[in-house]
């Protein structure tokens, strides 16, 4: 399945387009704290199927008829215990969907975990599922992209592609 990653870029660059079964090969750099640079290796933002993620960590892995994408938020300075959640949704290759007259659909589910503050603030949604933050198993960094922190106008720079 397609998927789009922004890098984190001291230069910011357009959305690259990349195939999942690559995702392992991708450059990955060590989580942060860094110094910004142009080199590969740190994520800004991931968009699946027009489905955009933005957070401090991303993985994606190949499932039986689709993909599974984790994103989850744990910074102890922006994210302090409660506020903590992670997004695990799958996206199923698309099929024609007879609600829609056969017309191309996408399918896909997720699950939040979630500490109490953050859930708090997440409405329901159809075909989500919310569980305990502490029942969220991460990926291992080996296969996960970290992200920056960026300054007001260095994110207003990467909003701007």
């Amino acid at each position: 399945m397609k998927l789009l990653l922004q890098s984190t870029l001291l230069t910011p660059q357009d959305w690259a387009q990349h195939d999942h079964t690559n995702w392992a090969a991708l450059p990955k750099k060590s989580p942060p704290p860094g110094r910004l640079d142009d080199t590969l290796g740190w994520c800004h933002g991931l968009n699946v199927q027009g489905r955009v993620f933005q957070a401090d960590h991303y993985h994606v892995a190949g499932i039986t008829d689709g993909v599974r994408v984790t994103a989850w938020n744990d910074d102890p300075t922006d994210y302090p215990p409660g506020e903590r959640y992670a997004r695990v949704v799958d996206f199923l290759f698309c099929v024609p969907d007879s609600n829609l007259g056969g017309a191309i659909n996408t399918r896909q589910t997720q699950v939040v975990f979630a500490e109490s503050v953050a859930r708090a603030r997440m409405s329901d949604a159809i075909g989500t599922t919310f569980r305990r933050w502490d029942e969220f198993v991460p990926a291992t960094s080996d296969d996960a992209f970290s992200s920056v922190r960026l300054e007001s106008l260095q994110f207003a720079s990467f909003l701007a592609r």
